[in-house]
């Protein structure tokens, strides 16, 4: 109990920890690091991104476009691929999620290209891991930036970042859109806890590290990859626009190139994702990338160990992260007080992080309302927050401010 009661304490004052606690952020390592000069590479497939399917996977190997991919990369490689066969590179494990086949069979001539960032974990064997963006640009003759929308688990609701995407290319902003997150940000692991949690609580603030990391490896080198298609886009800022999943991971891929990013607007997103993964409704129910057992005499103590010890190593989760941010970055974070899916509480703490790290006072606007029905209304909301996203100090938010609601018991 006086675990528990010493971890509420640290949550809860998060706002006054002082900057000399934060963890800088630390990026894995991926395979052919020096051969490559990047952490991995893009691509450019042959269809429209709006005509692609995802599924997840059911076993673990993946699907037989694996070998199509990792065949692209030990191309890329050359004499530098040490000889690895395509046989060599393990696919992603169940509960991943990838994208290999289309709706239509002759797609008609598209704006839009798909692109897809490759990387190879430094593991024996090797373990691919694969990221399918759209890039779709502008339809002014000036581009004002790169937007860059990092969308919720699984890419759902596609509809509405197809929309949210197509007012911001009517502004002059360029857009590099995540289908969905990395292919193994949902792959499945148990963990179970028995006693003292701290360790289990390391391991796992590492294994979200690497996945946060895939996400901000798949927009830097997508990004560098638009730019070099489109030479207005150089020196000009970035916006980025995270949504669940896609706002856990977005403070993450911000502290991978922060003097970048102008704006940020995270929706439904969240500190401490250790927290937010034990609690989230959506992850027992839907996701399922992840489950928790809690088995010794002491539950309460055991899981106070496991979210301290995570804290004490997750470089990249956005309570560390926020620290990275660079003090002029505008975040607008919209999020429901009611929600069970990302909990109203790790909004709050990232917002709180934000302000006492790099002295970042979010605007903030909260409904009382929960996950499915904060979604529902973001339809009605793209005007709006695309709005601010432009001029964040002349637009005005018709939406209540965020101090007029109160989380709900």
């Amino acid at each position: 109990m006086k675990r528990l009661i010493a971890l509420s304490i640290v949550l809860l004052c998060a706002s006054t920890t002082p900057a000399s606690q934060d963890l800088a952020p630390k990026w894995p390592e991926r395979a052919f690091e020096a051969q490559l000069q990047a952490k991995g590479v893009v691509f450019e497939l042959d269809h429209d991104p709006r005509s692609l399917i995802s599924r997840q996977i059911a076993m673990a190997g993946g699907p037989p476009s694996v070998r199509t991919h990792a065949g692209m990369m030990i191309t890329r490689l050359g004499d530098a691929s040490q000889d690895v066969a395509v046989d060599d590179v393990r696919g992603e494990g169940p509960n991943s999620l990838v994208f290999d086949s289309v709706w239509v069979d002759d797609e008609p001539p598209s704006e839009f290209r798909t692109l897809l960032f490759v990387s190879l974990r430094n593991t024996d064997p090797l373990e691919i891991e694969r990221t399918w963006m759209a890039y779709e640009p502008a339809t002014t003759n000036e581009v004002d930036g790169l937007a860059v929308i990092v969308p919720g688990t699984f890419g759902y609701p596609p509809e509405l970042y197809e929309k949210w995407s197509d007012d911001l290319r009517g502004r002059g902003w360029s857009v590099l859109r995540l289908l969905s997150q990395p292919s193994r940000f949902t792959e499945y692991f148990p963990v179970r806890v028995n006693g003292d949690g701290s360790e289990q609580g390391r391991a796992f603030a590492a294994r979200a590290d690497d996945r946060t990391a895939e996400c901000a490896y798949a927009v830097e080198y997508g990004a560098r990859f638009i730019e070099g298609l489109d030479a207005r886009l150089a020196g000009k800022p970035r916006t980025i626009l995270g949504f669940s999943g896609g706002a856990i991971l977005a403070p993450g891929v911000i502290a991978r190139e922060p003097d970048r990013y102008q704006t940020a607007v995270l929706v439904a997103g969240g500190a401490n994702a250790a927290s937010i993964s034990i609690d989230s409704t959506f992850m027992a129910r839907f996701i399922r990338s992840v489950s928790f057992d809690f088995v010794g005499e002491d539950k309460p103590a055991d899981r106070a160990d496991f979210e301290a010890g995570y804290l004490e190593q997750a470089s990249l989760d956005g309570y560390h992260a926020a620290a990275a941010f660079d003090s002029n970055t505008r975040v607008l974070i919209v999020d429901g007080t009611v929600d069970r899916a990302v909990p109203f509480v790790n909004s709050q703490l990232m917002a709180d992080r934000l302000e006492s790290t790099v002295g970042i006072q979010a605007e903030r606007r909260s409904y009382p309302v929960n996950h499915v029905m904060l979604f529902m209304a973001l339809i009605e909301s793209v005007r709006q927050i695309n709005d601010w996203s432009d001029d964040p100090d002349s637009a005005e938010l018709d939406m209540p401010p965020g101090e007029e609601a109160k989380a709900q018991p």
